[in-house]
């Protein structure tokens, strides 16, 4: 299995902030749509914040490449009287996961009997909102999952993985580590093609309620290209995972980078759990100019499985101006994607399952011990 990505909403300002996002070749998924909130996440495991959609919300998430097979895993609280929605789907085809589209496949968890079923084609009727739980007449029931099958207003881990095809489809289900769905040689496939480029959420909860999800990772059915890291399908068979955000502490050696205020150092700037726009950040604009700082330290007893390196970056000239993530481990640097940026804050991040001064897994000591920052590449 590939990592495709992590994320766990610990940065962001806002939802508007979650969809200015770049897929990268090592991120290869970016949120491309998203009407609901950030929001303090207090119930999953105190790391930050969380998504929390209502009535009506949704989010997206579009994969940089067409997929067989997908795997998406988070954390989930659903509230009584929910409906929670969870598609692949086929953007390339048209397909859409809101009202009145289409998907290739998914699964419709219903809080008030704790219960999911999976569903070839699995969309609300276009005149009905995700809340009233009214399916489109062209959704075909795959499998009923037994009821009582999660804690309705507590978190739960919750991973799903989609195969798509027209007889060899499948659709897994897992939560908390137990499987509860596993059916395959199914039609999971509803446009002309087998494959899914994409990743719906609708969030249907009553008003002044709210879904919440958390520490969200993607993965393919690749192998995974970089060192020795043989990522299940799901990865709670590593225990119950969860994205931890570091933020820099420190400024390590001389910044290249000019700090605005200049009456911050340059770590102070960019050392924020809601990214401030122009109130804080530094600058450049000679190619190679690069900060790295020393970061918070991983919990004791946390075995990581994954890195990333995000930034939110911008240019204010009409130019080409380019930057990448820089991670470094020991003596050994690894930089990200070289990407031009725009004159709009835009998030680029870039990630590896293995440590690049070791070829191996992270460590606790590893990643607690990396530098972390951003080079002008051009």
């Amino acid at each position: 299995m590939s990592m495709l990505g992590i994320d766990g909403f610990d940065n962001y300002n806002s939802g508007y902030d979650l969809v200015n996002s770049k897929a990268t070749t090592t991120r290869a998924f970016q949120w491309t749509s998203a009407n609901l909130s950030v929001a303090p996440g207090t119930n999953f495991f105190g790391y930050g914040k969380c998504l929390a959609g209502g009535e009506d919300d949704s989010l997206v998430a579009t994969l940089s490449s067409s997929k067989s097979t997908a795997i998406w895993g988070g954390h989930v609280i659903i509230p009584q009287n929910s409906f929670f929605w969870i598609t692949g789907f086929d953007s390339t085809a048209g397909q859409s996961p809101y009202g009145g589209g289409s998907t290739q496949a998914g699964i419709l968890l219903t809080s008030s009997n704790a219960s999911l079923a999976a569903y070839r084609n699995l969309a609300p009727n276009g005149s009905y909102n995700p809340f009233q739980g009214v399916l489109s007449s062209g959704s075909v029931l795959l499998a009923q999952a037994s009821n009582n099958l999660y804690p309705v207003g507590s978190v739960f881990l919750l991973e799903l993985s989609l195969t798509i095809g027209s007889a060899g489809g499948a659709v897994s289900v897992a939560i908390n580590g137990t499987s509860v769905m596993n059916i395959t040689g199914v039609n999971t496939q509803e446009s002309a093609h087998a494959t899914m480029d994409s990743w719906g959420w609708l969030f249907g909860s009553p008003p002044g309620e709210g879904i919440q999800i958390d520490n969200c990772y993607f993965l393919d059915s690749a192998v995974q290209s970089s060192g020795s890291i043989p990522f299940n399908s799901f990865l709670s068979s590593y225990g119950l995972t969860r994205v931890f955000t570091s933020f820099p502490t420190a400024n390590s050696g001389t910044p290249a980078f000019s700090p605005h205020p200049n009456t911050n150092t340059n770590y102070q700037d960019v050392d924020e759990t809601a990214m401030d726009s122009d109130t804080t950040y530094n600058y450049a604009s000679t190619s190679g100019d690069e900060d790295l700082f020393t970061i918070t330290p991983l919990p004791t007893g946390v075995t990581p499985l994954y890195c990333q390196v995000k930034a939110a970056v911008r240019q204010t000239s009409a130019g080409s101006l380019a930057l990448a993530t820089a991670m470094k481990s020991g003596a050994t640097e690894l930089d990200g994607q070289s990407l031009v940026s725009y004159q709009t804050y835009t998030y680029q991040a870039d990630g590896t399952p293995v440590d690049p001064a070791t070829g191996v897994a992270w460590t606790n000591t590893g990643v607690s011990g990396l530098l972390i920052g951003y080079k002008e590449t051009a």
